[in-house]
């Protein structure tokens, strides 16, 4: 469910801004496989500049398993803006670690992102946006 007032959705963007750089600097802090890569002045350059193949990898298993889990947790917590936020930044995370990781991958890896993609997306569509009613239902 999508939040309906305004401080509700700030909160919910902030939550999903806030897990998502949490998530990219603790594995970039934490994670020490062959960086090779020099650090820039400017952290947004640090955000997208390409590592080698084997720190991209290790990157996106960790950041697609911590994603996974923000989307699955922000579906059975029942305060819509924390589970939208969580949910939020959880796609966030799984796009920007799958980019990352996009040039190293092979055809059938990137076939399987993008399943996993659909598949998560579909079912957050369908938790944020319910079933819908049957027009038996409804004239009832």
């Amino acid at each position: 469910m999508l939040p309906k007032n305004n401080k509700a959705r700030l909160l919910a963007i902030s939550i999903a801004i806030v897990y998502f750089l949490f998530n990219v600097y603790a594995i970039n802090s934490f994670l020490e496989v062959e960086k090779s890569r020099q650090r820039y002045d400017i952290w947004i350059v640090d955000l997208f500049a390409v590592e080698t193949e084997k720190f991209a990898t290790y990157f996106f298993i960790i950041a697609t398993i911590s994603a996974v889990l923000a989307i699955i947790l922000g579906f059975f917590i029942e305060v819509e803006s924390v589970s939208t936020g969580l949910i939020l930044g959880g796609l966030i995370l799984l796009i920007y670690s799958s980019a990352r990781y996009w040039w190293f991958a092979s055809s059938k890896a990137r076939v399987i992102i993008l399943a996993v993609a659909l598949c998560l997306l579909v079912g957050i569509g369908y938790k944020m946006f319910g079933k819908k009613k049957s027009k038996k239902a409804i004239k009832q």
